[in-house]
């Protein structure tokens, strides 16, 4: 892989994305580097918008144009001045130090990095998106990535305790609407539940007796918005559904409500969710009634 293309982690909007969220609405993008150009990258309204963006969506190249422009320079901006602090660093000179020295020393300094790093001054110019015809920047590389790529990255973040023991503490971490979207993606292209479950329990053993509770806990979710409901109870202690079972239900029911959704800027790319019936409790108290 060339050195001005993004890896595969690094074209997850949680990296580059999470880099670039950091100084799209800044004035002055660095305070090492002097990066020439128009800023900031997005305004204040766009920024908001551009942090939601991120955070629903797992690679760059999903989100619409201009949140995607402004991924790829935000995060180029925030790696080459990564890689200028390490530069000092493996020289024996902080940055705050180098704060404080005068422009000249500033100027030396940069210059014997960009040599050393073939880093050329085209590099530290930036320009702001003006339509869909303006190219996004070089370092996305080859946005295209197969689905089986996808599909192992979802795979080997779906086979974790977080997702399949309710009593460990990293189950809690991640909220049940990301877990199930996450869920939804890894089948969507191509995972298969069963699969995952079985290496599961080949690499936790001692705690695949909790996997028919989870799978009640985000079934239940799914169509009331509690995790514990009738509904849950139900599946578990009423019905007595098999893992099999209920593996097989939970993979229709995520199937069925994983959808597209237009973003803000209107365009044509989107992003996903899983429909999740907030009030199914309460309707099925209505009904009962």
């Amino acid at each position: 892989m060339e050195k001005s293309e993004l890896s595969t982690r690094d074209r997850m909007c949680s990296v580059a994305g999470g880099m670039a969220g950091l100084l799209v609405d800044r004035e002055i993008p660095s305070r090492l580097i002097p990066f020439r150009g128009e800023f900031p990258l997005l305004d204040m309204i766009e920024a908001i918008r551009f942090r939601e963006a991120i955070r629903s969506t797992m690679w760059i190249e999903d989100l619409p144009p201009k949140f995607l422009y402004a991924a790829a320079e935000g995060s180029r901006i925030a790696r080459l001045e990564r890689e200028f602090r390490h530069y000092l660093s493996r020289n024996g000179l902080k940055s705050g130090d180098f704060e404080k020295l005068e422009d000249a020393e500033k100027s030396e300094w940069l210059q014997r990095w960009m040599e050393a790093d073939s880093v050329s001054a085209d590099d530290l110019v930036v320009k702001k998106y003006r339509d869909e015809a303006t190219p996004v920047s070089k370092s996305l590389g080859d946005p295209a990535m197969p689905v089986a790529e996808k599909r192992e990255i979802y795979d080997d973040l779906v086979a974790r305790r977080a997702y399949w023991d309710d009593l460990c503490f990293e189950f809690g971490r991640v909220s049940w609407e990301k877990k199930l979207l996450n869920l939804a993606l890894y089948i969507h292209y191509g995972g298969d539940l069963e699969v995952v479950l079985a290496r599961y329990k080949e690499n936790h053993p001692d705690y695949a007796d909790r996997i028919p509770h989870s799978l009640a806990y985000y079934i239940s979710y799914l169509r009331t918005g509690e995790a514990t409901s009738v509904l849950n109870n139900f599946l578990l202690e009423r019905v007595c559904l098999s893992e099999s079972r209920l593996t097989a239900l939970l993979t229709a029911e995520l199937r069925e409500r994983l959808e597209e959704v237009f973003r803000w800027d209107g365009g044509t790319n989107s992003a996903w969710t899983v429909g999740i019936d907030y009030r199914g409790e309460e309707k099925m108290d209505e009904i009962v009634t």
